[in-house]
């Protein structure tokens, strides 16, 4: 550890910017005018209590209590969050690339739009719903300073997506032809319904780098997905803005999506373990 003192606002902000070349997070605490690009420049830039409204503004974070102890906290907090942020980007990048694949399967195989404007609404309604409920999801932060890496996310993003979308698919083809001979209106429910479950359970699987069922989500999470599936049900067996389908076909398509949720989180746990997402993330309560 080496101390420097008696320097001048220049040489703080050299410093820092070394620190940084040599491949080390700064964080940096100040309460002066002269301290503003310092705070500026560094990863973190903290000011205390009572620093100078230049400080503040030059600084990403601010103390409102005396003392430094809050730092502690504060990065803490900024760790839930980027495990939270991060459950968001890979959930939606789960469901960019299953989504346009399965529906222009329908286009491309059979020459018909396998779903409507109003159902895509009430499917991203649905998908809202639990993405709001992540940002309040039990997390633990991480041990290290966390970063994004768009190459990572994407990654992992396609090799969830893949047993998530295989299994879709053969739903899709299974409901267009053997099993139910459905005609255009039925099939439209059928991926409704599996686009809602399947975007359900993707939550859960990037959730954490474990097995889906070993951490415990928060209960606004559980309550929303309880939410949105139990409104989905409700639409097909009702027949309310598509058409109904049988108690059974919904039990068929949950255990169909069951078992590709069960396949990608295998490869998920794998995945995230070399790719080090969510490392070390553990739930607790919010």
């Amino acid at each position: 550890m080496a101390a420097v003192a008696q320097v001048l606002p220049e040489h703080k902000h050299e410093l820092v910017r070394r620190l940084q070349e040599a491949g080390t997070v700064v964080g940096m605490t100040g309460d002066g005018v002269n301290d503003a690009p310092a705070l500026r420049q560094a990863e973190v830039g903290i000011a205390v209590e009572g620093a100078t409204d230049v400080a503040k503004a030059a600084a990403g974070a601010v103390l409102t209590r005396g003392g430094l102890g809050d730092i502690v906290e504060l990065v803490e907090e900024s760790r839930r969050i980027h495990q939270r942020s991060l459950t968001y980007a890979l959930n939606v990048s789960v469901k960019k690339i299953e989504v346009p694949l399965l529906l222009a399967l329908g286009v491309f195989a059979w020459k018909s739009f396998v779903f409507t404007p109003l159902l895509m609404a009430l499917l991203l309604l649905a998908n809202d719903v639990v993405s709001m409920a992540v940002t309040g999801d039990a997390v633990r932060p991480s041990p290290r300073p966390d970063t994004w890496s768009a190459r990572k996310i994407v990654l992992a993003a396609v090799a969830v997506a893949a047993p998530m979308l295989a299994a879709s698919a053969a739903v899709l083809v299974l409901a267009h032809g053997p099993w139910l001979h459905a005609p255009v209106g039925t099939l439209r429910t059928v991926v409704f319904v599996t686009l809602v479950l399947s975007s359900q359970a993707t939550v859960y699987i990037v959730r954490t780098a474990r097995p889906a069922w070993k951490d415990t989500p928060s209960p606004w999470l559980l309550g929303a997905t309880a939410v949105d599936v139990a409104l989905a049900a409700a639409l097909a067996l009702t027949g309310a803005l598509m058409r109904p389908v049988a108690p059974g076909v919904l039990a068929v398509l949950a255990g169909a999506v069951l078992l590709g949720a069960l396949a990608a989180d295998a490869v998920k746990v794998r995945v995230f373990r070399h790719l080090g997402l969510h490392t070390a993330a553990r739930p607790q309560s919010v």
